[in-house]
């Protein structure tokens, strides 16, 4: 479902269908854990549609050697795929009891280049190493949702996947927030 409706990158298709999506949805829900729409989880989040998720990983150009910074770990399962991409994926999340519910289902040998924290905020994260490649799951807005950063030296690009652009000052503006 994901080929035609524009994710294109072989690995990024490969790496959705190696991640076990039921495994990051709520149990009653395991059942539709495949369908192309957002599920709720714990503390009012969702875990984003898998045409949402490849979009975005497909936008970060991965190449394997990259650390990425995710933000907003939710169930874990953008990580994951992730994780299937890149050298080292840093995670964190806000919501104590979703980072605890994540890091449970992380804990799987699989998923071992996965580093998930729980922070309020970025600068409590000690010894944070910047990335090359920042992904903010979830929404600044809800016009804004589903933002890619790529740094490349100095320089930060932002991409929303949803629309193809990459507003400079959006990049700004979410550099700022973090």
């Amino acid at each position: 479902q994901l080929e035609p409706r524009g994710v294109r990158d072989r690995s990024v298709l490969d790496a959705m269908s190696r991640v076990p999506r039921e495994r990051f949805v709520p149990s009653v829900a395991r059942h539709d854990a495949y369908d192309d729409r957002a599920m709720s989880i714990d503390c009012g989040q969702t875990i984003s549609q898998p045409l949402i998720v490849a979009m975005m990983t497909e936008a970060l150009e991965l190449s394997g050697n990259e650390t990425v910074l995710e933000i907003g770990t939710g169930s874990g399962y953008q990580a994951a795929v992730l994780a299937e991409l890149a050298a080292e994926v840093i995670t964190v999340e806000r919501h104590a009891s979703l980072s605890r519910q994540a890091a449970a289902v992380l804990a799987d040998p699989r998923f071992a280049r996965i580093s998930p924290d729980f922070c309020f905020a970025m600068h409590n994260l000690p010894g944070f190493p910047l990335g090359q490649a920042v992904l903010r799951s979830g929404a600044f807005t809800a016009a804004s949702r589903g933002i890619v950063i790529r740094l490349e030296g100095s320089a930060a690009h932002a991409a929303q996947p949803e629309t193809g652009r990459s507003p400079a000052l959006a990049t700004c503006r979410i550099i700022e927030q973090l």
